[in-house]
């Protein structure tokens, strides 16, 4: 059993992935949140209320990072973190038209001395 804990504008993808295979309790918060005791409770409380014999906290990198403030609440706890790659369909097309954008929008900076 796994509680998932996102802070990412889509977790859809990572929840359906995890859910293939295992049993998902999904603790979701907005893109880029910044966790507080109170999120940490209410994670807590979701893990704790999980009767399973086997579980863990899983979480993306990002939000690793963010919830290593609270290391000492979560000692007790299996915490693991998922890796999360972003990749473009049409990687080309995205290249050309951000080299587009930034020749297009380019400023000349004078420098005084």
């Amino acid at each position: 059993n796994i509680t998932l804990v996102t802070g990412i504008a889509n977790s859809t993808h990572l929840t359906n992935h995890l859910m293939c295979t295992n049993k998902v309790h999904h603790v979701n918060f907005p893109d880029h949140h910044n966790y507080s005791l109170k999120d940490l409770n209410k994670i807590l409380f979701k893990f704790n209320n999980n009767n399973a014999d086997k579980k863990i906290i899983v979480t993306t990198e990002k939000d690793a990072v963010k919830l290593s403030t609270y290391k000492n609440e979560l000692n007790n706890v299996n915490v693991y973190y998922i890796c999360i790659d972003i990749k473009f369909n049409k990687k080309q097309k995205f290249d050309k038209e951000i080299l587009d954008y930034v020749r297009k929008n380019k400023r000349i900076c004078k420098i005084s001395k």
